[in-house]
């Protein structure tokens, strides 16, 4: 259970470092801040072709990123997820075989009350 305890601490750093990082979390963030810009740019009236088409291309591009990071957020949580799973997996089966040998042994103590 401790290295469980480890790892789990280990992939939580990691996650909320990323979470912090100019090139994880934050740039997500500004993605998001960019992109909702430039689409509100887009809904402007008398644009040029050339600048509809090279917002176009900037919200394709955020869009791309933004799927990306997300992505790589998505995995760090299941990551976390599965630590997590894996530090409370052993109090589970401890558990269950608890409960089975007391199972078990209620079920002696009854054979051995039915038999008496």
């Amino acid at each position: 259970v401790e290295s469980a305890e480890t790892a789990l601490a280990e992939v939580v750093a990691f996650k909320n470092g990323w979470t912090n990082d100019s090139e994880g979390g934050k740039k997500l963030t500004s993605l998001k801040g960019m992109l909702s810009r430039r689409k509100k740019k887009l809904e402007q009236p008398n644009l040029s072709t050339e600048t509809v088409d090279k917002l176009e291309l900037e919200i394709d591009l955020c869009n791309v990123e933004i799927k990306e990071l997300r992505l790589i957020k998505q995995n760090l949580e299941d990551d976390v997820q599965a630590k997590m799973d894996a530090r409370t997996e052993p109090r589970k089966q401890l558990e269950i075989m608890e409960a089975k040998s007391m199972g078990s042994m209620s079920k002696f103590l009854c054979d051995m009350r039915q038999t008496s």
